[in-house]
């Protein structure tokens, strides 16, 4: 594979990935996220380090 297809292929994950991860695995993730969510109850006062985490799903609901 030359190198101007490999960065059209990079760009193109870059572009779609975490879209094609969240329509595959939400529904897979959601019942880790409210089990999560349940033990540290978060209150909107709080500050909350999300690091490298995934794609946001988890975020967005914090």
């Amino acid at each position: 594979m030359d190198r101007d297809t490999k960065r059209k292929v990079a760009e193109a994950y870059d572009a779609l990935g975490g879209r094609i991860y969240d329509l595959r695995y939400a529904e897979e993730q959601e019942s880790k996220y409210r089990l999560l969510l349940e033990r540290i109850r978060p209150e909107a006062a709080d500050v909350v380090l999300d690091v490298g985490c995934g794609t946001g799903l988890l975020l967005r609901r914090l």
